[in-house]
């Protein structure tokens, strides 16, 4: 009888050991990952600590602890994404090759660099997702909450100050007037887009997750502050994005939601807002913090039937992007590297046109398969019922608004999807 009573009591003892050691695993993953994610999230975080100071030695003490906790998941989670890896490395290796014939740091930073950050994001993103799915519920939250109060902080500015987040890009004093405005929420269109081209995905996750009500109204107003900010920061193509992410997403809940009440209720919230468009539309374009966007978006619907699609913008992106477009027509391959003598012209504000002419159809092509696991949708891609029709459209969002804006190698718009998509690469069964 007393032996029994000492193995029940060593039992116990084991059990709540490892029941500890779960516990310091996840509280460990879970901090290491949210601090890592909140520096490319957060504009006063990422101001004073991206890059070398912070979020390389976050992402290598993140390996480093996912191999030390659980190394064989690990390396077999990246296993599986092998060629998915090596087509971004294989992109970035391309890019340096290309600084060395022309030594330019600008088209090295935007996309060497930048894809190299993309090819590690998506590396912490599948360990987190497929050897520590306990912990993604927890991070998906702190990164909503840290997004929304980051960017939410900055309305009042950008309400007083129309445009104020443009003089942080863009410009010779830029780096000054980030170090001003950061601190304060007033980011650039690095951070308002990203949130754009993610809503439809963050949504559809506060509407399926199984949190208590009050978390899910807290959820929401993070959301909305971070949207707010999109349309207030002067941006068009954010606001623009923003705008069809929730329409869209509306309309596949209202078909494909997963209760009534859910396609219902945005069936509702449909039609009101198309009752109540022309009188918004009239709000916006009167409110000055939002009468800039709304003007330059009506100028080019309304100049593309009058003067045609090149002259409609009154930025000159479109022309940028025929111009462009020249370049790649003259190096389809590889694209224009230091063989062509600085002898063309890349316009900087597409993605799929700047691509295309620094890296040929090779790098693009590259660039893609490095997403392609990303992009698998398997059955019923627009439904929501299974969580993979937000994810297509916030997929398509990045994609179209690659046309006009460099959203391929932004690091937070991949992290954003690639942690609230709930894809065929995030539903593979686990070992």
């Amino acid at each position: 009888m007393e032996q029994l009573k000492k193995d029940k009591i060593k039992k116990q003892k084991k059990y709540h050991k490892n029941d500890f050691r779960r516990s310091l695993e996840f509280w460990l993953v879970v901090a290491l990952s949210s601090a890592l994610f909140i520096t490319f999230i957060s504009p006063q975080v990422g101001l004073r600590g991206r890059g070398l100071r912070s979020s390389l030695p976050l992402f290598l003490l993140l390996i480093s602890v996912s191999l030390f906790l659980r190394g064989k998941d690990v390396v077999e989670s990246l296993r599986r994404q092998f060629f998915s890896f090596l087509f971004g490395i294989t992109f970035v290796f391309m890019a340096i090759i290309r600084y060395v014939f022309e030594p330019n740091f600008i088209f090295l930073q935007n996309h060497g660099i930048a894809a190299l950050v993309c090819v590690g994001m998506f590396a912490s993103i599948t360990i987190l997702r497929n050897v520590f799915p306990e912990t993604v519920e927890f991070v998906r939250w702190v990164c909503l909450l840290a997004l929304g109060i980051s960017l939410g902080v900055g309305i009042p500015y950008l309400i007083r100050e129309p445009g104020i987040a443009r003089l942080t890009m863009g410009n010779p004093l830029q780096d000054i007037y980030a170090a001003q405005f950061f601190p304060k929420g007033v980011a650039n269109y690095s951070w308002y887009t990203p949130v754009a081209i993610s809503f439809p995905a963050i949504a559809n996750w506060l509407i399926n997750t199984k949190a208590h009500l009050i978390k899910k109204i807290v959820g929401w107003v993070g959301l909305l502050a971070a949207s707010i900010a999109v349309i207030n920061s002067t941006f068009t193509m954010a606001m623009v994005l923003l705008i069809v992410g929730l329409v869209s997403w509306l309309f596949l809940l209202a078909l494909t939601g997963r209760n009534q009440f859910a396609r219902i209720s945005a069936g509702v919230v449909l039609i009101l807002s198309l009752l109540i468009f022309p009188l918004a539309y009239y709000f916006l374009s009167s409110f000055e913090a939002t009468q800039f966007q709304v003007k330059k978006a009506t100028q080019i619907i309304t100049g593309a039937v009058e003067v045609g699609i090149l002259d409609a913008d009154p930025s000159g992106r479109t022309y940028m992007f025929v111009d462009t477009m020249k370049t790649f027509f003259k190096y389809p391959i590889l694209g224009a590297w230091g063989l062509a003598n600085n002898t063309y012209f890349v316009g900087g504000h597409s993605s799929w046109a700047d691509t295309l002419a620094l890296h040929g159809l090779f790098g693009l092509i590259l660039w893609l398969l490095f997403l392609l696991p990303s992009l698998k949708r398997g059955r019923s891609p627009l439904s929501l019922k299974n969580g993979k029709g937000s994810g297509t459209l916030s997929w398509t969002l990045l994609f179209v608004g690659g046309i006009l804006n460099p959203t391929f190698f932004g690091a937070l718009g991949l992290l954003l999807i690639w942690l609230y998509d709930d894809g065929v690469l995030w539903q593979i069964p686990k070992r």
